[in-house]
């Protein structure tokens, strides 16, 4: 989490309630955004970052199930992996709220210096893309490529960054199996009617 003094907080509540109400239409599905969450918090952002003074960066360690500070790896450097979405369809002001928070979480590791590579995996196979693509009877790729497109497109809109790589599920197939054999080798999966679980 991002800790705020007191007067730094009541600065940045001031500031959401001077910024504009918008609504932005998009697209011709009525595609909508609300003006009272992504747009008016991250115009903020846009508008305003640098303005605060920030303490210690803490995020919650799902390993130790605690708060902890965050202490890079290497000095001035940060990987992050994130998920990315499942191109079936157009995203969602849920989904959106996701990426909006990795992106200010890469900012701010930038502000503070560091030199920050992200990577956001695109899931461009699963059951439900493969399912749109029959009932539409169009390829897999043709299917998918459309909503990837918008999804590039509201990353656009709502100003986030563009990370440094976007692998697409359907280009590293291999590379999955090969990771899930290992898992099985290992003794840390198993198979069961067709698929493969962790062992746990």
């Amino acid at each position: 989490m991002l800790q705020l003094s007191r007067k730094d907080f009541n600065q940045y509540s001031g500031m959401i309630r001077k910024l504009p109400q918008i609504d932005y239409k998009h697209r011709k599905d009525n595609h909508l955004f609300s003006k009272r969450s992504i747009y008016r918090t991250y115009q903020l952002i846009k508008n305003y970052e640098g303005w605060w003074i920030l303490l210690a960066l803490k995020l919650f360690n799902t390993l130790g199930r605690k708060n902890e500070e965050f202490i890079s790896i290497e000095p001035n450097k940060v990987q992050m992996y994130t998920c990315g979405p499942t191109v079936y369809d157009y995203g969602h002001i849920g989904n959106f709220r996701t990426f909006v928070f990795q992106d200010i979480l890469r900012r701010y590791l930038k502000y503070k210096g560091y030199k920050v590579t992200q990577i956001m995996n695109l899931t461009d196979v699963d059951d439900k893309t493969i399912k749109g693509a029959q009932l539409e009877g169009t390829s897999l790729k043709k299917y998918t490529e459309r909503y990837t497109k918008a999804f590039f497109e509201d990353l656009n809109i709502l100003n986030i960054e563009q990370v440094e790589q976007y692998p697409k599920a359907t280009e590293h197939i291999e590379g999955m199996v090969n990771l899930i054999m290992k898992l099985i080798e290992k003794g840390y999966a198993y198979q069961s009617g067709g698929a493969v679980y962790f062992d746990i």
